[in-house]
Parts: structure tokens; C-alpha cells; sequence
């Protein structure tokens, strides 16, 4: 069965990172579409202002304004 997944490769997206009651949100860029996990859809990101990809689910995600 296909996965569906709610970006596109190549979209801009906001990432927020929780770090115990702090969080924040910065611009990346999606590179990839990864296989889900047991959490759900995975997807590989790159930063808009560093030179740094990371693996984000798509709970973590939101489309930017």
C-alpha cells in the first residue's frame, strides 16, 4: 500500500524542537521521504540556514505560513 505523507520533497516546513519545557521552531527544507517507524511518517530535512540534514517525523512538522 502507498504511503501517504502531508509534504512534498523539496517544500519548506517548520521543524519545532521540545527540549523539556522548551521549544522552538526554525525553517528546513524536506530532501526525503523515509520509510515510517512506529511513530508514523519519517522524513529527512535540511536546514535552511546551516549546513546539517536531520530525521524528522511528521508530528514534528508543520507548513509554514
Amino acid at each position: 500500500m502507498a504511503q501517504i505523507y502531508r509534504f512534498e520533497v523539496g517544500e519548506t516546513v517548520l521543524f519545532t524542537e521540545r527540549r523539556d519545557d522548551v521549544s522552538w521552531k526554525a525553517e528546513y527544507t524536506i530532501v526525503a521521504q523515509m520509510e515510517p517507524d512506529d511513530l508514523g511518517q519519517r522524513y529527512q530535512i535540511m536546514s535552511t540556514n546551516r549546513a546539517h540534514t536531520r530525521t524528522a517525523h511528521e508530528h514534528e512538522l508543520s507548513a509554514r505560513d
